[in-house]
């Protein structure tokens, strides 16, 4: 789903620094095209910050980060946190969607009865699912990014 500056910084709570337009979020860098936009998690043995340089320069839109390189001439906005950035864009997201969700839970099976599952209902139309194994806090919002 593509959104604009705007939108980011309602579905973040963040503050809108810098406008940008509309285009699709990433958290890894190495996916970000002309007009996407991108999320700088910044993990235990990380910072996705030190990407932004070389972003800007890509032709990237904007980024919701905690802070951006000085002269950043792109979308920008900034929040405290970006993990929970990104769960409130995830959660921003699903709000905007009216179909049917499948939830599958268990110890054991999750991802072929999953896989099973989407290859089923696929049938009646479009589906779609999460890759792999995204499913906890950062995965499941990776997952709602892809629609």
């Amino acid at each position: 789903m593509k959104l604009d500056a705007s939108a980011y910084a309602q579905a973040t709570g963040g503050t809108l620094v810098q406008q940008g337009p509309a285009g699709r979020l990433w958290t890894d860098s190495r996916k970000v095209g002309p007009g996407d936009w991108f999320l700088a998690i910044v993990g235990v043995r990380f910072d996705a910050h030190d990407f932004l340089e070389q972003l800007g320069r890509t032709g990237c839109a904007g980024v919701i980060a905690q802070r951006v390189p000085d002269g950043w001439p792109h979308g920008f906005i900034q929040v405290d946190d970006t993990l929970t950035a990104l769960q409130d864009v995830a959660r921003f997201i699903r709000s905007t969607f009216t179909g049917p969700v499948v939830g599958i839970t268990g110890s054991a099976g999750k991802t072929t009865t999953r896989a099973m599952a989407a290859l089923a209902i696929g049938e009646l139309g479009p589906v779609h699912a999460t890759v792999g194994n995204l499913n906890n806090h950062i995965g499941v919002p990776l997952t709602l990014l892809a629609t």
